[in-house]
């Protein structure tokens, strides 16, 4: 799957792999042990933590771990193909030095870094998880507001250009 940072899940998992994982018929013959036709490679540059090409990294990372032989995860940043001559160090440098170049999308495609949140998310989801931790607890009632005040917290977890 190339660029699969892009992937429908859905599409993915109900209609192309159903579709590709055909067994190979030499002679007449199929040899359930053979791995080739049943294997997957995804290949993309980083995108956000909260999709589903994060989570299927996650899944073949700890596939790698549990069973070495049949999963491997490889990543890299622009500092590889600099030095076997492939990518110009002073292009990289002048991008990244570029103020109108975006930040977090230069982590994402030369740093191979996972960003927290969708481009288009209202606010930080890490941001709103520092102000998680509440600075002063208040377990009764503690003459700071009317014996009928109330705690109200909430969180518009709305998306920018979403289609409904």
């Amino acid at each position: 799957m190339e660029e699969c940072i892009s992937i429908d899940q859905d599409v993915l998992n109900e209609i192309i792999i159903p579709t590709m994982n055909v067994s190979r018929v030499v002679n007449g013959i199929s040899d359930p042990d053979e791995q080739l036709n049943k294997s997957q490679i995804y290949v993309t540059t980083a995108g956000f933590k909260n999709s589903y090409s994060y989570d299927k990294l996650i899944q073949i990372l700890c596939q790698s771990v549990a069973r070495p032989k049949d999963a491997i995860v490889l990543g890299g940043s622009w500092r590889v193909p600099v030095v076997e001559g492939l990518l110009d160090k002073n292009f990289v440098r002048d991008l990244k030095l570029d103020g109108t170049y975006n930040e977090a999308s230069f982590e994402r495609e030369f740093e191979s870094k996972w960003a927290g949140d969708i481009e288009s998310a209202f606010f930080s989801s890490e941001r709103f998880d520092k102000q998680r931790t509440i600075q002063q607890a208040e377990w009764k009632y503690s003459n700071k507001t009317s014996k009928d005040g109330y705690y109200i917290m909430g969180v518009d977890v709305g998306r920018f250009g979403l289609v409904v």
